[in-house]
């Protein structure tokens, strides 16, 4: 069976926020080669079907809502399912889209959902389970990072930065590196000897080092960094239950807006031809 599984839609995401904004600046100095604890990287599978992308996203779920001496598995067939909008049928999924409806619905442990399927029939089995929907807001995240170069901030020095700072694999897809089309994997770290990145697999304990393996990083073309820890507006003027707090949050997160001060936003204030522009 071929088990890549990315749609290639590209889809662009206001929620898509800003590494350097919501991280800091990105180092520039890093060990020539890293890899993240490997039990930071949830329980290793062998997918059966074309949810890599799903597989990437429960594996990083379980590994940070699990507990030293605890790590839940979560549902694969759930966030396949689940985080796609209701048009998509289809087999595979778009990252960007699983990852801004992670944002908004979230994942659910194996022990409460525990079916796999292909699609569509994947997508109308969960839609008949509406109560698992209010358990998986527990486990959204709070927005998600597009990694990529950016003014003088490397894409090659986000993923070493967000990786070395948070410990905590990386949602990475490869349109060339698998035989049967794009895939989705887990970055984990970097190996500059060889110029390539490691990843951990879905497909079974036979791949590679039990699942861990080297890939050409020319083969990498998306990464994502998905947030786990609150993000929260630094604005004295704009509260929480404003009806404009989110559009601002990810304005500012996404790096299209600042604030006029490091603690004052003037949400009510005039907008000038300036800030238009910059916004157009």
């Amino acid at each position: 069976m071929n088990k890549t599984g990315v749609q290639n839609e590209k889809i662009t995401h206001i929620s898509n926020y800003d590494y350097e904004v919501v991280c800091g600046a990105a180092g520039t100095s890093f060990p020539t080669e890293y890899e993240i604890p490997r039990d930071n990287t949830g329980y290793l599978r062998d997918q059966k079907f074309m949810n890599c992308v799903a597989n990437v996203i429960a594996q990083i779920a379980e590994a940070y809502w699990g507990t030293e001496f605890n790590i839940e598995p979560h549902s694969v067939g759930f966030a396949y399912g689940a985080l796609r909008n209701d048009a998509s049928k289809g087999e595979g999924m778009v990252v960007s889209i699983a990852m801004d409806y992670w944002t908004k619905i979230g994942t659910i442990p194996e022990k409460y959902f525990d079916i796999d399927a292909e699609m569509p029939e994947m997508k109308q089995i969960v839609a008949n389970y509406p109560e698992i929907y209010d358990m998986a807001k527990k486990y959204r995240i709070n927005g998600y990072v597009q990694l990529k170069t950016k003014g003088t901030s490397s894409k090659d020095d986000q993923i070493k930065d967000a990786l070395t700072k948070y410990n905590r694999g990386l949602v990475a897809v490869s349109p060339s590196g698998f035989t049967g089309g794009s895939h989705c994997i887990m970055l984990t770290g970097w190996n500059d000897k060889t110029n390539k990145y490691k990843f951990k697999n879905s497909w079974g304990a036979n791949y590679g080092d039990n699942g861990f393996s080297e890939i050409d990083k020319n083969k990498i073309t998306e990464v994502y960094m998905p947030i786990f820890e609150p993000v929260k507006l630094p604005f004295a003027d704009v509260k929480e239950n404003d009806w404009f707090y989110k559009s601002v949050k990810n304005m500012v997160f996404s790096g299209m807006m600042n604030g006029v001060s490091d603690t004052r936003f003037e949400p009510n204030s005039v907008l000038t031809r300036a800030q238009a522009a910059v916004m157009f």
